[in-house]
């Protein structure tokens, strides 16, 4: 197992046992899991600052250890992150990821500097908040490239996929994306797909609640973040393309999802129209 922050879990695991309270799951549409524009904060009765999320699930993101809004985002505001900031929160409503398939989307405008960068959906057990069972991870490395990785710590299986002669580094505004979609690993860079990897392990998801946590650890310099949205389905290469021309809003609003759950269009026929 792998052990994080132990004040930054506790914080949200509190938070995954709040903003679920009274919720009818049935009704949850959980292949939206969460979406964020950042436009603005409010305070919750506990005194934290938060952005709301503009999905089914309305999972405040909090903003911790000095994390903040932007007026420089790719539309409107922006998350800020340099240093120990955090962005995160957490749901009960455990996704079944490693069936259905997953994806993780987000706009990033970075410099060149020595820390990472990282978007992570972290499964852990109500009975051991210290410890992480299982994570699915969208990172930006220190040299520009973009890695997505998927490992449960029990079993010690994994997937990771690296580019090598990518950077998006560049203090330029930049569309990523990780996701498993027909029973393939795919990384996406501006709505083209810049690597992939058929299954061939298949490390599943655990735990009984799922916390998403967006950070870069060790950075010195600002990190701004727009449009993240993480997903209980993956998209196929003409939706990435589509959802990268389009904008999150837009392609949401094309695709909606059912009360099972399911992506009741697809982007091509919407497109056609």
């Amino acid at each position: 197992m792998k052990t994080l922050t132990f004040l930054t879990l506790l914080t949200l695991s509190f938070l995954a046992n709040t903003v679920n309270a009274g919720l009818d799951t049935d009704a949850i549409a959980n292949h939206v899991i969460a979406v964020y524009h950042f436009e603005s904060t409010k305070k919750s009765d506990a005194g934290l600052l938060y952005t709301e999320d503009s999905g089914p699930q309305n999972l405040p993101g909090s903003l911790l250890n000095g994390a903040s809004l932007a007026n420089r985002g790719k539309s409107g505001k922006c998350l800020s992150l340099v240093g120990d900031d955090t962005f995160g929160t957490g749901t009960r409503l455990f996704p079944h990821l490693a069936s259905v398939g997953f994806s993780i989307v987000a706009w990033v405008k970075r410099p060149q500097q020595n820390g990472g960068l990282v978007f992570s959906m972290i499964g852990q057990y109500e009975e051991d908040r210290e410890n992480v069972v299982s994570e699915i991870i969208l990172g930006v490395t220190p040299t520009g490239n973009i890695k997505g990785t998927h490992v449960t710590y029990p079993t010690d299986t994994s997937v990771i996929l690296p580019t090598q002669d990518e950077n998006i580094s560049d203090n330029k505004w930049h569309h990523i994306v990780y996701t498993l979609f027909a029973n393939t690993y795919t990384l996406f860079i501006d709505g083209k797909r810049v690597l992939k990897h058929e299954a061939t392990v298949f490390p599943g998801y655990f735990g009984d609640r799922v916390l998403f946590l967006v950070t870069s650890p060790d950075s010195r310099r600002r990190t701004l973040i727009d449009e993240v949205g993480f997903f209980e389905t993956g998209f196929s290469t003409y939706e990435i393309k589509g959802l990268y021309e389009d904008g999150l809003a837009t392609f949401l609003e094309a695709m909606p999802v059912s009360p099972q759950g399911r992506l009741t269009t697809t982007w091509g026929e919407i497109k056609s129209r």
